[in-house]
């Protein structure tokens, strides 16, 4: 095949501050994009210091904010019934903290590009994803 089999919007949000990105020298900034071992999920950073989760299918998008505090997290739903339960079965709590939810819509409207979320691993084997932001190693598992 020539084309993607399925393509998720993941910066959508940055599309109207093009010229931010450019003058706060960001505009070439690569976050990695990480497969969980099971291939169902997929992340990736981003600025705020945030990462994304989605689903095979880009139906869900799970942004949390890696910090030391309990995560400060928002849901985006494009169907309804999607939880965290369904990246993290076990627990629906990342370590370190409890997950609040958040309305559908677009990433906070003020976006400090300094604190980013730009390396990260997903283990092969056990539901665990490193996320390294600013000079911290966040480990989120279920």
């Amino acid at each position: 095949e020539s084309r993607p089999v399925k393509t998720i919007k993941i910066h959508e949000h940055l599309r109207s501050r093009l010229s931010e990105l450019y003058e706060n020298e960001c505009i070439f900034d690569k976050f990695e994009v990480v497969v969980s071992g099971d291939g169902n999920n997929m992340a990736t950073g981003s600025y705020n210091n945030n990462f994304h989760i989605y689903d095979r299918y880009g139906k869900m998008d799970l942004c949390i904010e890696a910090s030391k505090m309990p995560p400060k997290q928002q849901m985006l739903y494009e169907e309804q019934g999607l939880r965290y339960d369904d990246v993290f079965p076990a627990s629906g709590a990342a370590a370190g903290g409890v997950l609040g939810e958040k309305s559908a819509g677009a990433e906070n409207d003020v976006i400090d590009y300094n604190r980013k979320a730009m390396y990260m691993s997903w283990h092969p084997q056990q539901p665990l994803l490193a996320v390294a932001g600013l000079n911290n190693l966040y480990i989120y598992s279920q």
